[in-house]
């Protein structure tokens, strides 16, 4: 059994969650993620993160169902199929640092971005340097 504590963290979570998830229509387990990471193990974060984010979605779709033109959503949802059905695979097979090297890459050209920006006079004095 989970302590106080823990329960009332997890309750503050998922309501908060719920919360901004209800105004915006997404962003359920970035909301809750930033509490319940905090308090609990990935292993058991994750899982219900992503069960209360799919419940909160099927929620809406409930709702929103009989509004749906789905002439007009099914090049949409063709896509996303296309989509998952070509990335899911080549997302199981990257070795893992991949990943990690392009993120890199993508921090350094940042980087001599900034460096670049900065070491022009004009730039750097309209930025407050």
């Amino acid at each position: 059994m989970q302590g106080p504590v823990e329960l009332t963290m997890l309750s503050t979570a998922v309501f908060l969650g719920g919360a901004v998830s209800g105004f915006s229509g997404f962003a359920f387990s970035a909301a809750a993620g930033a509490i319940l990471l905090h308090v609990f193990e990935p292993i058991a974060a994750i899982p219900l993160m992503m069960f209360c984010s799919i419940a909160s979605q099927a929620m809406s779709l409930v709702k929103v169902y009989r509004f749906i033109r789905w002439r007009e959503v099914a090049p949409l949802l063709i896509g996303g199929m296309a989509g998952a059905a070509v990335a899911v695979p080549f997302m199981a097979s990257i070795h893992p640092p991949v990943p990690h090297r392009f993120r890199r890459l993508s921090r350094e050209l940042r980087a001599l971005h900034a460096d670049a920006t900065f070491a022009d006079p004009a730039a750097a004095a309209a930025c407050g340097r």
